[in-house]
This record gives C-alpha cells, structure tokens and sequence, in this order.
C-alpha cells in the first residue's frame, strides 16, 4: 500500500528539523497513519520547545517523555528486523537466490559471532545519551518473531541499521540537514530495493512482506548519496 502524502519539508521547501524522528515512526508504527499523524503533532509541539529552552535547557514533556522511551524500548527488535534486511540484501547481491528462511539462521548466527551491541538512546530525564548493551536475538525463532514485527517496513529499518554505522549522535532535534538528506535518501534507495525484491523473488513474495511505501515529495530532498551498509558487515552477515 503507498501512504498518504507524509510532507518532510516545511512551506520553504526545507527539511523539517524532526524529520528523522517522522520516518523512524513510520517504521514503528508500520504504516498507521493516525498514530503517524498524531506523532507528528507531538514532534512539531517539542521542536517548538527545543527552540525555546535551547539545548541545554530542553527536557520533554512527560508525554513526548513516555513516547521516546516507548520507542527505544524497541530499539533491538527494529535493529533484528533491519539486520534481516540487510542479509536479504546480501544474499541477492552474492548471486544467491535470497528468500526470508534464509536470511533468519544468518542473522542469528550473526549475533552469537558477535558480543553484546551499544544501543544508544537520549535519556529524557538526564538530557544525554545513555547507552547498554544488549544482546540481539540468537535463535531463529527469535530473530523471526522481532523481524516478524517490523517485516512490512524492513526498508526503514535496514536503513537505520546502515545509517547507524556513519551517522553522529545528535540530541532530538539538533539540525543536520545533511545527514537528514542521506537518510532518506538511503530509505527510498532501500524501498525500491525491496520493492523489485519483493516482485522477482517468489520465496519473499510469497511470505507476504506488505511493505509500506512511502511517497516522498518534493523529489528533490532525495538528493544526496545514500548510506550504503559497510562491505565488512554484509560479509560478516554472510559468515564470511
């Protein structure tokens, strides 16, 4: 299904200073859009609180509060679901016939290779980031009820994965419209990747993805190289 128009760009064309926050609720919110909609009410209302308090002094509301620590609670199963991605992707590019039951054992492989990852939130009540590390799932099962969660926006969760491995860590809604650009840039990139997937690759089509896609207008904010996950992570993915 295609979203209904979702704007990432103010009246002057400019890209809204939450927009990353926006597509990452799309991903968590998989496609509803009354939840996408009032989300972004309550991003808009705290970007308008960020400018007032300044960053030193910004703290969010008990609800936008209660929001963000929702959706870091979340943080391991959208990075499974994205590791999955990545290792559909991976197989297709290793001239392998790709398909879900394949990528699944990959992954949880992959995690029992690797030791307990830093998942880095912005602690609201402390106003800095804090990070633990966590295991992400090492049994199949596992690795496929997390991915199952996320399976229609596998796209923006894969480009959260491959965006993690360059981008800095910003407060909120600290600026950085370029690094905004190359995000969804990389998720419209990622979109139409699983999109031709999805239309060729009968085993995937068949487990019924049902992606979400996303219309991004204006065009042009997608003009910006892509963050392309790193040869030594799709290897490693790959057990090479």
């Amino acid at each position: 299904m295609w979203l209904k128009y979702v704007a990432v760009t103010d009246e002057e064309a400019n890209l809204l200073p939450y927009v990353r926050h926006l597509i990452d609720g799309i991903a968590f919110y998989q496609g509803d859009m009354a939840s996408i909609e009032q989300s972004k009410l309550i991003l808009e209302s705290e970007y308008i609180r960020w400018c007032e308090l300044g960053s030193d002094g910004y703290r969010p509301s008990l609800l936008s509060g209660q929001l963000l620590t929702a959706i870091a609670k979340k943080s391991e199963a959208v990075y499974t679901a994205g590791l999955v991605g990545l290792a559909l992707m991976a197989l297709k590019s290793n001239g392998t016939k790709a398909s879900l039951e394949k990528a699944y054992p990959l992954v949880a492989s992959y995690a029992l290779r690797q030791s307990k990852l830093p998942f880095t939130h912005w602690e609201h009540k402390e106003g800095r980031f804090l990070s633990k590390f966590r295991n992400v799932p090492t049994s199949e099962a596992a690795v496929r009820r997390s991915a199952g969660q996320y399976r229609s926006t596998l796209h923006i969760c894969a480009a959260r994965v491959a965006a993690s491995q360059y981008s800095e860590l910003l407060p909120p809604f600290e600026p950085a419209p370029e690094a905004d650009r190359r995000y969804l840039t990389t998720v419209a990139a990622f979109q139409s990747f699983f999109s031709e997937f999805d239309q060729v690759d009968r085993d995937v089509r068949a487990k019924k993805l049902g992606l979400v896609y996303i219309a991004w207008l204006p065009s042009d904010v997608l003009a910006a190289e892509p963050y392309f996950p790193t040869h030594d992570l799709m290897t490693k993915l790959l057990g090479e």
